[in-house]
């Protein structure tokens, strides 16, 4: 155990050691040499945009599709179990909250018969006529199609 008088020089070592540590002189690291230099990837290169990191080059034009529900055909899901992409505007059908869904209009599946529509299936309802309050967004997972190229080239298979 310390005795009282062993604490003022442990006191004392501490802060010399403190101070010695704050005398020694601070060297900056050393610049990192120009890509060219080294080979390495210029920064332009970064990124899917191919442009310089440091610019804000404006967004490129992408259009959402325009054709009205039942005017264009469905798209191939990419997987067995990937959320289906929506096939037509959705202007005037957002915003979906819980008390107000205009899918529902056309893909309940006491209406998509008749609509010739796909129903929502069973797996978004907790039981019949109530739907699973995590499935009510449609958007969240079904976006819609748009005009947008691929960045980059798309090998996946499932």
């Amino acid at each position: 155990m310390m005795s009282a008088r062993s604490v003022p020089p442990l006191v004392a070592f501490a802060f010399a050691l403190l101070l010695a540590a704050c005398a020694v002189p601070r060297t900056e690291p050393p610049a990192s040499p120009a890509s060219s230099d080294t080979g390495g990837i210029d920064v332009s290169a970064i990124g899917l945009r191919q442009a310089d990191v440091l610019e804000n080059p404006p967004a490129a034009d992408i259009e959402p599709v325009t054709a009205e529900p039942g005017e264009s055909a469905r798209r191939p899901r990419p997987y067995a179990i990937a959320p289906p992409v929506i096939p037509h505007s959705v202007d005037g059908l957002l915003p979906i909250t819980r008390e107000e869904n205009a899918c529902l209009g056309c893909h309940d599946p006491e209406m998509a018969e008749d609509m010739e529509a796909p129903a929502v299936p069973a797996s978004h309802f907790v039981e019949p006529g109530t739907l699973d309050g995590r499935r009510w967004p449609c958007v969240a997972c079904h976006t819609p199609q748009t005009t947008a190229k691929p960045l980059v080239a798309n090998g996946f298979q499932p």
